[in-house]
């Protein structure tokens, strides 16, 4: 009669092995999870870009990264879309020209040839569109300029500065510029925290014990 053959014991070998499966296997997930997370944002930047609004691709990247502050900020924007910087910088001289006559309109006083020039002037408008030019013209030609090498940021500061009756005439075109800012900025932490999570974090050197065996690689 032979003996029964005893149960196999786990030893310290099968549980370093199992442990080190677990810890890739999830290091692969939480890399597919990035991936999904990138590929994602990617979309919602090339839809956000546009005029159009960017609901849809909004919610695709909110499926993947739900409760992202960025994302709940970009809510009301992607409902209605921005203008393009492009579309922007093509519309800004009309909206420059209406500025200038608001700024040259004469008082409520003034005399009759005042007011027949103002009324010439609605007809003709003649600017000066030298950035370094004074007053209305020079804060309209250094906005345009800005915004034509597509810092539409600082263009939106510039026309901060122009008088409020000039102000008033942009209010519409201002008001588009600062949805475009702040979605591309809302969208660029999106993507670069997106980015960021697809590179794996730099292996932590264990310290042994003096005279322990050096740990098992995984």
């Amino acid at each position: 009669m032979t003996a029964p053959a005893s149960a196999a014991v786990p030893t310290a070998g099968d549980a370093a092995l199992s442990d080190r499966v677990a810890r890739l296997e999830s290091a692969e997930a939480r890399q597919s999870q990035a991936a999904a997370q990138a590929l994602a944002a990617a979309s919602l930047s090339v839809a956000a870009q546009g005029s159009a609004p960017f609901d849809r691709d909004l919610a695709a990247y909110e499926a993947l990264a739900p409760g992202d502050p960025d994302l709940r900020a970009l809510v009301p924007f992607a409902v209605r879309g921005a203008p393009s910087r492009a579309a922007l910088a093509a519309s800004l001289p009309d909206f420059a020209g209406a500025a200038v006559v608001a700024a040259r309109a004469p008082a409520a006083d003034a005399n009759f040839l005042a007011k027949f020039w103002a009324m010439i002037g609605r007809v003709v408008i003649v600017r000066n569109v030298d950035p370094a030019a004074p007053g209305v013209d020079g804060v309209l030609a250094r906005a345009q300029s800005q915004v034509s090498s597509g810092d539409l940021e600082g263009a939106v500061q510039t026309l901060q500065r122009l008088p409020p009756a000039a102000r008033a005439e942009l209010a519409d075109w201002l008001a588009a510029a600062s949805r475009r800012v702040e979605i591309d900025q809302r969208i660029a932490t999106i993507r670069s925290r997106t980015v960021a999570a697809l590179i794996p974090a730099p292996a932590v050197p264990t310290v042994q014990p003096a005279g322990a065996a050096p740990a098992a690689t995984p």
